[in-house]
């Protein structure tokens, strides 16, 4: 069972539109956008691991992410990602966390908390 004292830290969640525009109507490469507005999270830090990429070594943290469990939450996929928008100590303010796999499992059958594992510190920084 999850201790709700955990949730220290404050997520948004952002999904990617790649069929943005600017001001002018024009498309533009795509941008991230506030999918789910900013709710209480606990970031419990995992292992952490380095890769080769194009000869450079790249550390990567994985987090354990916890939600409560809403509606909205269960709409999240691999293809979106959190923004730390309060810090409780785990990651500064603005640090982004790539959603790796979702969720981990549902406390059933209260379903009271959603669990994800996300990833910080990918190469294209989103």
């Amino acid at each position: 069972m999850f201790d709700p004292s955990r949730l220290t830290d404050e997520v948004v969640v952002e999904c990617f539109d790649d069929m943005a525009q600017d001001a002018h109507g024009n498309e533009t490469g795509g941008e991230w956008g506030e999918l789910i507005e900013a709710q209480p999270a606990g970031l419990i830090a995992k292992s952490g691991g380095e890769t080769v990429q194009q000869g450079r070594m790249e550390g990567r943290l994985l987090f354990e992410v916890v939600l409560r469990f809403n509606v909205s939450n269960q709409t999240i996929t691999e293809k979106d990602r959190l923004r730390v928008s309060r810090a409780g100590g785990a990651l500064p303010i603005g640090s982004v966390l790539n959603i790796k796999h979702v969720p981990i499992d549902v406390d059933q059958p209260r379903r009271r908390w959603l669990r994800f594992q996300a990833e910080f510190g990918s190469q294209d920084g989103n």
